[in-house]
């Protein structure tokens, strides 16, 4: 029977990431005291077609890389099926096929999130987490295998990605960009470096607050425009508001909010047309909570930079992102729901939303 390593799943499609991943783990399998690692590499999702809840549990960390081409190399016919949790209490599970050509690393955790749910998974986990070295099995989570997203530190699609990642996945922050020591001295104490929580994990975590707000949010407020059950979600309220946005100079609420409506939901409410300056107030709050959002980034806790290593603080650019918006001469908020697009435009993104939103705790009284 083999000695049961460390064992870590990389989905990279283009491999820099896990050659970065892989000198880290070889520097720590030279290092004193030595930790082995073996590293398997997936530069597609085509492998979760068949991915078994036992075989996940050999693995002790999957970092997934959000910016997956997944359509490179894989027919046009895979499919992948996903349960994912109706849109309240009173819906069951539904089984729901994704295109694999459009899947991003968000469906990677949607997968693993559905394995790791399963009874064989805990039975094969328990037999993982108590064997092995000392070291080994200090590293491994009780909760299970450790998530971890690679983003773009300086790129907001990426940073949007972290932050749904953490709130829906709890998949920590790993930067992919650091150096390999940084890297290795991560992994080697990755538990008490977890519990500690990193600048940049901390940075996620307080931008998953306003995230959620902006993906929750009603614009609406108290008007009666649209009945409660036609309502959409704020995520779609944002597609919708794009799509009604493009290629248009002036402000709106007739028939591109329609037609923009219609294409994202799937049905058109009645919207009185003449009543523009409505499409207004609904800019403005989508406008104010993804300004929020935006902030969290351009203000750390403790005003460093939490995204540059000590090593190369002075190759690295800054982390501030230049939006602010303003109404004078340009429409801010569609500049950025253009430029974050793939991930507004994902379907996995919306899928993920819908399955967190639909299983996550629920306070009292509500």
């Amino acid at each position: 029977m083999r000695r049961p390593d460390l064992q870590f799943l990389v989905f990279d499609d283009h491999g820099a990431r896990y050659r970065r991943i892989e000198d880290a783990a070889t520097l720590l399998r030279r290092t004193p005291p030595p930790i082995p690692i073996v590293i398997d590499w997936q530069p597609t999702v085509e492998v979760l077609l068949t991915l078994t809840p036992a075989a996940l549990a050999e693995y002790d960390a999957i970092f997934v890389d959000f910016n997956l081409q997944s359509s490179q190399g894989l027919p046009r016919d895979e499919r992948l099926r996903l349960d994912v949790a109706g849109s309240d209490d009173s819906m069951p599970s539904r089984r729901v096929s994704l295109d694999l050509r459009q899947a991003t690393g968000m469906g990677v955790l949607l997968r693993v999130r559905e394995l790791m749910s399963t009874p064989e998974y805990w039975d094969a986990w328990a037999v993982r987490a108590s064997t092995g070295s000392r070291t080994e099995r200090a590293w491994r989570d009780p909760r299970g295998s450790a998530l971890y997203s690679f983003v773009e530190y300086a790129d907001m699609t990426s940073r949007l990605f972290a932050a749904a990642a953490w709130a829906w996945f709890g998949a920590r922050f790993f930067d992919g960009n650091s150096t390999v020591e940084n890297m290795a001295q991560r992994l080697r104490s990755s538990r008490r470096a977890d519990a500690v929580g990193t600048m940049q994990q901390r940075m996620v975590e307080l931008a998953a607050g306003p995230l959620m707000t902006m993906l929750t949010l009603n614009p609406l407020g108290d008007s009666q425009l649209i009945t409660p059950a036609e309502n959409p979600s704020g995520f779609d309220w944002y597609r919708i508001y794009r799509r009604a946005r493009e290629g248009r100079h002036q402000f709106a609420f007739g028939r591109p909010i329609k037609e923009a409506f219609h294409e994202i939901v799937g049905y058109t409410p009645e919207l009185p047309v003449r009543r523009s300056h409505q499409f207004d107030v609904i800019a403005e709050h989508l406008h104010d909570a993804a300004q929020a959002f935006i902030d969290v980034w351009d203000t750390p806790p403790d005003g460093s930079d939490p995204f540059s290593d000590a090593a190369d603080t002075e190759t690295r650019p800054s982390t501030r992102t230049g939006y602010k918006f303003s109404w004078t001469q340009r429409d801010p908020l569609t500049e950025f729901l253009t430029h974050t697009s793939r991930f507004w435009d994902a379907p996995d993104v919306r899928l993920a939303f819908t399955h967190h939103m639909a299983t996550r705790p629920r306070t009292a009284g509500r």
